[in-house]
């Protein structure tokens, strides 16, 4: 097998990777997954494989999700995949969820007491069903008297909202995070 071939190999099976992964791949892993020898040479692959998609008018693109790659819909098509959205989709959130996720989102990690002296309502429940949902998990606990969970945001949270990472939530008045937070993503988050 010549370099082209062994190349034109690669791609097809980076390709087949991201199509089939349901979360995103760091260039590490798919470098291990391909057989390369760096990150640096799967980031490489990736970034060809997006311009043969892109050229060949491909509906299909490898993006930048958090810390890692995932196949994904050019965000030009979103319109024609609204009407199937549209189906597929349950009740929307309520304003009770939304402001509780984005507290949670904005703030994180933060305990319950601290998302409900914000909303000024209780929010265990609201909480919980984030948590059902996968947008939202407990990343820790306080080292305070009773050591209450400590919530954050999840790789799926990052998936569905189309973000790489949490420094691009838009600006809110009032619910605003510190430059060093801004641009850690939710992973990095799991781990403190």
């Amino acid at each position: 097998m010549n370099d082209d071939q062994r190349r034109d190999e690669l791609i097809a099976r980076l390709e087949a990777i991201l199509f089939a992964a349901e979360e995103p791949i760091s260039t590490r892993r798919l470098a291990k997954l391909l057989g390369l020898a760096s990150d640096v040479e799967a980031a490489t692959l990736v970034d060809r494989l997006r311009g043969l998609l892109l050229k060949d008018g491909s509906a299909f693109i490898p993006s930048p999700i958090g810390d890692g790659v995932q196949m994904t819909t050019r965000p030009e098509l979103a319109e024609s995949l609204r009407a199937w959205f549209s189906a597929q989709e349950t009740a929307a959130p309520s304003d009770a969820t939304v402001k509780t996720l984005a507290i949670v989102s904005y703030r994180q990690p933060v305990t319950r007491a601290d998302v409900d002296a914000i909303r000024g309502a209780p929010s265990a429940e609201i909480l919980r069903n984030l948590v059902e949902t996968g947008w939202v998990q407990v990343v820790g606990q306080e080292e305070t008297l009773g050591r209450p969970h400590l919530y954050g945001t999840t790789r799926k949270f990052l998936q569905e909202f189309g973000l790489r990472n949490l420094g691009e939530l838009p600006v809110l008045e009032g619910l605003t995070r510190s430059s060093s937070d801004a641009s850690r993503t939710e992973v990095d988050e799991a781990a403190d």
